[in-house]
């Protein structure tokens, strides 16, 4: 089990609502001053500011204007799964900003830069991904003042020790006011779950502590639920320390309020520092389901990042040919299968299976990496009994693979989607192959890789195929080493070091929406290392791939002592004693493959030679169990 403290001091680093004083002037995307390239003028929409707002096309569409000003916001459409933009002033990154983000609508705030010289300033824009989305900018020559969420206000302060330095993670500022009582509230624009607090003593005077509160949650504001009662509580041990207090809560609020009904004798009240946190209880972990599930499927609550979410990625010296088939390098690989369901149930809620395609036991994927000095090979073979690649528009309600990396987990991502271009077609787009390779596209343009990155990457660097085959599809797919990284190879790539990730399976089966004419959509997903909740924007819940030499604890690896051979010179027969050996194959000490069957777990060697052998042991997934020598004699 994993823990996740996450304090407020961090919050306020990474989350803020901005307050201007002063006039503003607004650029709608419909004025003039505007360069656009790769991008569109969206459909009509009342709700935009001027009826409209430009859409980009693909990854690498840019945006440029000038204003004059000390900060700028900008405005656009908001939503789950949404793009990213890079922005630039005056050719200096300025970071990026994801539209991925609650509130969803149109007309939403989705980056502020402030902190500029009052002057002309060049304003560069790029997208990273499709569907990013410009609307207005507004700008001003006012000053900023920015409040941290959460926001944190209490009933009284001394000058300069104001509510806000019980956020700011510096032990030398402090919170106080006068008289024995007081309360404490920190407000946050989304609802957080909390089950642990921590208070710091300020520098002095001990008589300020707090003796006796009660913490209480609230959703709206105005009905408060208590949360923690302290009572008696005597002063700190020592100055800037430190107490840590518990309570039991699986509920979400936007404020969480300390009423403090008694210091210890003060005639003033103070403290340096709060900071909440969460940790997963471990009866939080079991949920209550409804439906069933294939055998082989694992759900997990989606805080938790079980054993299980680190994938091992051996080192190869062969060449791969990216021809969608899975040629003898691929034995060295570690096979994983993908089985965990991406959910959306929280904490405490019934996991219903029956909308998944999992509840149906005709989807299964098993998964394989190998790793060499420029990147990464991947080999996905998915049983599937319906493929379809139908809606070029959307390429995660096709059957397809996604792939997510980041640098590290909790740092930007990437996120591609190949679809299953194999399979059923679009009604009026050509008929689909039984093969398909390509870069950005297949044989198509419509039959376009999501998350495609023009500007950087070429066909040496990314390429896949996919082929149909008799139970599904499977995808042989190359990627550069920058491209798993996140840009981060000299620091993340190499041997014995790791990146973040994950691979994901969507399955589009048997439901239709109203299109007409109407199309399959994707009914659920399958996950091979994070329990990500379908939380692609961020990388908080992804796993990680580690490249190593080899693999000494792979998932379908068996240890020493479940793998034995037993030779029987009187029947002349070798027995391997594993119930997950399938094939086996006899070399002699020159290395050449000698004429035997294994069958039932038994291998003939009556027309062998006298002498020492070895014996190689596959699985399943192609995987090496194990090798031992034998004496025939």
């Amino acid at each position: 089990m994993k823990k996740f403290l996450l304090s407020i001091t961090l919050l306020c680093v990474i989350s803020f609502s901005i307050f201007a004083q002063g006039g503003t002037a607004i650029l709608d995307d419909t004025d003039a001053g505007w360069t656009w390239t790769g991008f569109v003028l969206d459909d009509p929409k009342p709700e935009c500011y001027g009826g409209f707002q430009h859409v980009a096309e693909f990854t690498g569409s840019t945006a440029e204007f000038e204003f004059t000003g000390r900060s700028i916001k900008f405005y656009g459409e908001t939503w789950g799964g949404a793009a990213s933009f890079e922005i630039f002033i005056d050719g200096v990154s300025k970071g990026t900003f994801s539209q991925s983000i609650t509130p969803e609508g149109l007309k939403i705030l989705f980056a502020t830069i402030t902190g500029l010289d009052d002057v002309n300033h060049s304003v560069k824009l790029v997208s990273i991904g499709e569907w990013a989305t410009i609307d207005y900018v507004e700008y001003t020559s006012a000053l900023i003042v920015v409040v941290p969420d959460p926001n944190v206000t209490a009933n009284a302060e001394n000058v300069g020790e104001v509510a806000l330095n019980l956020a700011d993670g510096n032990l030398a500022t402090k919170w106080s006011a006068p008289g024995s009582t007081a309360w404490i509230q920190f407000a946050y624009k989304e609802a957080k779950t909390w089950n642990k607090y921590s208070l710091t003593s300020s520098n002095d005077e001990p008589t300020r502590d707090f003796k006796d509160w009660t913490l209480q949650g609230s959703t709206d504001g105005v009905a408060w639920d208590v949360l923690d009662t302290q009572t008696g509580h005597a002063v700190w041990a020592a100055r800037n320390s430190t107490l840590d207090f518990a309570f039991s809560n699986l509920k979400a609020y936007k404020y969480f309020k300390f009423n403090v009904t008694a210091n210890n004798g003060g005639s003033v009240i103070q403290l340096s520092e709060i900071a909440f946190s969460f940790d997963l209880p471990a009866e939080a972990n079991i949920f209550t389901t409804s439906g069933t599930a294939a055998p082989y499927i694992t759900y997990n609550n989606w805080f938790s990042l079980q054993a299980d979410s680190e994938y091992k990625i051996e080192k190869t010296n062969n060449t791969i040919v990216v021809d969608g088939a899975e040629e003898g390098a691929w034995s060295e690989a570690n096979a994983a299968v993908i089985k965990k369901i991406a959910h959306q149930s929280k904490l405490g809620d019934n996991l219903d299976l029956s909308p998944f395609p999992q509840s149906e036991a005709d989807l299964k994927a098993t998964y394989k990496a190998l790793w060499t000095t420029d990147g990464v090979y991947m080999l996905i073979d998915v049983k599937d009994d319906l493929v379809r690649y139908q809606n070029p528009d959307y390429q995660w309600e096709n059957d397809a693979i996604e792939f997510y990396f980041a640098k590290a987990v909790g740092d930007g991502k990437i996120q591609i989607i190949i679809p299953a271009m194999v399979g059923t077609a679009h009604p009026s787009k050509p008929a689909a192959k039984a093969f398909e390779s390509g870069s950005a596209v297949g044989s198509d343009p419509a039959y376009k890789v999501f998350g495609y990155d023009a500007n950087n990457w070429d066909e040496t660097l990314f390429n896949w195929a996919i082929k149909k085959t008799a139970t599904g599809y499977t995808i042989e797919v190359f990627m550069d080493k920058d491209i798993v990284t996140n840009g981060n190879s000299d620091t993340n790539y190499g041997l014995n070091k790791t990146f973040a990730g994950d691979i994901n399976v969507d399955e589009a089966d048997e439901k239709q929406n109203d299109n007409d004419p109407a199309l399959f959509v994707r009914e659920g997903t399958l996950v091979l290392l994070g329990n990500s909740n379908q939380q692609y924007a961020n990388s908080n819940n992804y796993g990680t791939f580690k490249m190593v030499n080899d693999v000494t604890t792979a998932i379908s690896t068996l240890s020493s002592s479940d793998f034995n051979v037993i030779y029987s010179a009187a029947n002349k027969q070798i027995t391997i004693k594993s119930s997950n050996v399938v094939s086996a194959t006899l070399y002699n000490i020159a290395g050449q493959a000698m004429s035997s069957q294994f069958i039932n777990g038994k291998m003939s060697v009556a027309n062998i030679k006298s002498g020492i052998y070895i014996i190689n042991a596959k699985d399943a997934f192609g995987k090496r169990v194990g090798s031992q020598k034998v004496a025939i004699f």
